[in-house]
């Protein structure tokens, strides 16, 4: 089977990273940790999916932040 056969299925956080244009590790982890992000754990190593990172490329990930309502 050629190399351009086999498709990449799971990505590391720092290729995840790079992949979303640099996000940090640090902010994927945050992500992961609260649920935003789904992730697949094999030992102590942490990968994320390539469907869950075309689907935050697509769609982004988390929700807006608002304002807080009392300031003016």
């Amino acid at each position: 089977m050629s190399s351009a056969a086999i498709e990449r299925r799971l990505y590391s956080l720092p290729d995840s990273s790079a992949r979303l244009g640099n996000v940090s590790v640090f902010s994927l982890r945050r992500h992961i940790d609260s649920g935003d992000i789904k992730a697949v754990r094999v030992g102590g190593r942490v990968f994320i999916p390539v469907t869950e990172l075309e689907r935050i490329e697509q769609f982004g990930v988390g929700q807006p932040r608002s304002r807080r309502s009392g300031r003016q």
